[in-house]
């Protein structure tokens, strides 16, 4: 079931923006970086971006993104979590008698624009509740192991296709350097952080160049002579790279959260907020960047998760105030429409509050997409009262009904890029994502 929410006053909503703590949000011009950056354009696909925030530790989506509400499973809920209930009057009301914790209002809005789908019961296959074993599923495709990423897959494919690739087309902001972004013949980019330029390349090609590019993009700061004419092309076009993002992070001019842009536009200081900004920044570069990968941590709460104030509640205020300087940046340069952002987690957890107040791990998430072409609602059953009280033999947590790779697949379709073989092989379920 889908509880369609899309709304005909949607335009009319994103032409303003987000207000958070009443603070209204005004309009801003950005820059382009103009000829610098033609040579980094993608052919593939149609030029739209997928980005996917991860919420590592695995979050309980049931104190998040679907809490009971009014619904007749409300007193469960309480019963089941006596210390860790949010209260009922402020949370954020969905469908189904469920909502959003208090604490996101801006992706509550965004909700009641049509721009934001909940889908309950989704995961991998045959999960296991190990961090390390469901982080790798969502990274490499729930392939076995073999080292290789479901966003390097695409990025193989579409080149053997005879697409010309970006070479900023799928980024790692603050990731290290994933599987995800591992291709077998094309990999992404590992960025640490856009302003202090630390370029983690996939490519074996690039590593011999890693010293080399620092010490040149030390000389160019300090006025010293740039890149020789010695350098070998590998040399060149790596040096190239880290140019263009210097550009991209120096043009941007961004507003996040400010009334004013500026090119310190104001995101949140932890976690997802830098990464969405930089973000940002490749977005408004116009570098060819499809596919992004960012995160944060926290999730994994076996104690104290708090309800509407305590870990889960900071951990919702940081990453909905940075979901909402993101979006009043991309409804700025009008590519919100182009936008599509995941949010996933390796797993979900208990429906029962263990004895430390937190909650252990679980099996089912709820996978949260939200972008402007996203059709809104909530597909999947609600949470019953039996589920909650483990009545009739039931687990402890929610086992998974829709495997996650649905709906990446469906959105790599809509972004015209290639999405057979990129995940194992799985059940198929059509979330209806994009109308």
């Amino acid at each position: 079931m889908c509880n369609n929410h899309k709304k005909i006053t949607r335009r009319t909503f994103l032409q303003s923006s987000l207000s958070i703590a009443g603070a209204a949000c005004c309009g801003a011009a950005f820059g382009s970086l103009g000829s610098r950056v033609a040579y980094a354009q993608s052919r593939a696909g149609n030029g739209k971006i997928f980005i996917v925030i991860h919420l590592d530790g695995g979050n309980d989506w049931h104190q998040s993104f679907d809490i009971a509400h009014t619904t007749r499973a409300r007193s469960a809920y309480e019963e089941s979590h006596p210390r860790s209930a949010v209260s009922a009057n402020l949370i954020l009301p969905t469908a189904d008698g469920y909502g959003f914790h208090p604490n996101l209002q801006a992706l509550h809005q965004l909700y009641q624009s049509g721009d934001v789908r909940v889908m309950r019961r989704v995961g991998t296959l045959n999960p296991s509740r190990s961090h390390g074993t469901e982080q790798l599923k969502f990274e490499n495709g729930d392939f076995s192991a073999n080292g290789l990423g479901w966003m390097g897959r695409v990025m193989d494919q579409a080149a053997s296709n005879g697409d010309s690739l970006s070479r900023f087309m799928t980024m790692a902001i603050g990731q290290g350097n994933p599987i995800d972004i591992q291709g077998a013949n094309k990999r992404g980019l590992g960025v640490r952080d856009l302003n202090s330029y630390s370029l983690r390349s996939q490519d074996y090609r690039d590593q011999p160049y890693r010293q080399f590019i620092a010490r040149r993009v030390l000389d160019r700061l300090n006025n010293v002579q740039p890149i020789t004419a010695k350098a070998t092309e590998g040399q060149k076009a790596m040096y190239s790279s880290i140019e263009t993002l210097q550009a991209a992070s120096s043009s941007f001019t961004g507003r996040g959260l400010s009334g004013n842009p500026t090119r310190g536009a104001q995101y949140p200081t932890s976690r997802p907020g830098p990464q969405l900004r930089q973000i940002a920044m490749l977005v408004q570069a116009g570098l060819g960047t499809q596919l992004a990968l960012c995160g944060m941590g926290g999730f994994d709460l076996h104690s104290n998760i708090g309800n509407e104030n305590g870990s889960e509640a900071n951990l919702m205020r940081n990453l909905d105030l940075a979901l909402a300087a993101f979006h009043n940046d991309m409804v700025d340069i009008g590519r919100w429409d182009d936008v599509a952002i995941a949010i996933d987690s390796e797993f979900g957890r208990t429906i029962t509050e263990n004895g430390s107040s937190g909650t252990d791990h679980g099996q089912a998430i709820a996978l949260v997409m939200l972008g402007g072409a996203v059709r809104g609602g909530v597909t999947g059953a609600a949470v019953t009262g039996d589920e909650f009280t483990r009545r009739n033999g039931r687990p402890k947590w929610i086992p998974v009904q829709h495997h996650y790779a649905n709906a990446y697949e469906e959105t790599l379709r809509w972004m015209g890029l290639p999405s057979r073989g990129v995940f194992a092989q799985h059940p198929g379920y059509d979330f209806n994502i994009f109308g």
